[in-house]
């Protein structure tokens, strides 16, 4: 009998467990539905730390057609260090846009990199994945996941097209999966 009360106690805790992560599941896809979806296409951006309850990013990734644009959180740097880091495309991002200016361009593209740093940390999210055609990929820490897949003809990813068929369907368009 202890055995069986120990066991029950068990399925008990276990079972609240998963019903608090079905809600925090549930939680965070209105959330997401209620922001600008289509902001974060083509946007690969990654925490590095959690600090006072926010994740803190220092750069990011936005692919547009075939390129890819590496931007600064702009307010993780000066300036100059900016300028000089090397690695960054701030002036090439908004000379995309037909901003030909060095000066005008740089604003562009901070207002563009404020508003996605801004959005990710509104979000709450680890990171987030745009870069694949058809799909966005929330992530909640290294391992769970939300998939954003409004219609399935529209993904082009062979790893994604398969893995969709073995990660839970939460409800039209969201699955949520969990990597060992």
């Amino acid at each position: 009998m202890k055995k069986f009360v120990c066991f029950f106690s068990f399925l008990l805790v276990g079972c609240s467990h998963r019903k608090d992560y079905r809600v925090i599941r549930e939680e965070k896809i209105q959330q997401l539905e209620k922001s600008n979806l289509d902001f974060f296409r083509g946007v690969f951006i990654e925490a590095r730390i959690k600090r006072n309850d926010t994740f803190v990013v220092y750069s990011f990734y936005k692919k547009l057609d075939d390129k890819e644009f590496y931007l600064p959180n702009f307010s993780r740097y000066d300036s100059v260090r900016i300028k000089n880091a090397g690695g960054f495309n701030v002036l090439e991002y908004g000379q995309y846009f037909g901003y030909s200016t060095p000066q005008a361009a740089w604003q562009y593209t901070k207002k563009y990199s404020d508003s996605i740093v801004s959005a990710f940390e509104k979000i709450d999210m680890y990171s987030v994945f745009g870069s694949n055609d058809g799909l966005l990929v929330f992530n909640f820490d290294d391992k769970t996941y939300l998939v954003y897949m409004p219609d399935e003809s529209k993904v082009t990813n062979e790893f994604w097209k398969e893995k969709i068929q073995i990660i839970d369907s939460i409800k039209p368009g969201w699955y949520f999966g969990e990597d060992e």
